[in-house]
């Protein structure tokens, strides 16, 4: 079973699963992703490790790409589906972009319909047909969604 919720309203979902595939990925940068999981599991010093994926990032075109995040509950599914990688040769620099659907359905009658219905009144998320979207942009500085800053001066 597959659980998320606090405590006393704990929400089953039926079904989650990821495709995602990571673009030139060295075993210098697979080595100090290990290492940088593992610095924090064993109280260790990530920082040489992230320096290492920051080069690969930046400087070598180290890319990771979900094609596909799902949630299935209800027979609903919602979806996160995108790309990071930095990008110098667009203006404004980006770093990645998910795009990201979920039914009202999934949501309904716990903690986070709410909270939807907030971001929806921002802006930073729509809805059409019984299903929440938003397209959220990672730039060096801040992170849009649906083209509303929603965190500036990172």
């Amino acid at each position: 079973d597959i659980v998320y919720g606090d405590a006393d309203a704990k929400e089953q979902l039926d079904a989650a699963a990821v495709d995602f595939s990571i673009e030139n990925l060295t075993p210098q940068v697979a080595g100090a992703i290990s290492s940088f999981s593992s610095a924090f599991a064993i109280g260790g010093n990530p920082l040489i490790a992230a320096g290492i994926i920051q080069n690969a990032f930046i400087n070598k075109g180290l890319a990771f790409n979900v094609h596909e995040l799902s949630v299935t509950k209800n027979q609903s599914k919602a979806l996160i589906a995108g790309r990071f990688a930095y990008r110098a040769d667009v203006q404004p620099v980006t770093i990645g972009a998910l795009s990201v659907t979920v039914p009202e359905v999934i949501v309904q009658n716990t903690p986070l319909d709410e909270e939807l219905k907030h971001f929806v009144q921002m802006g930073t998320l729509k809805v059409s047909e019984g299903v929440y979207t938003s397209h959220i942009v990672f730039e060096p500085d801040r992170i849009l969604a649906n083209g509303i800053v929603i965190q500036d001066g990172l």
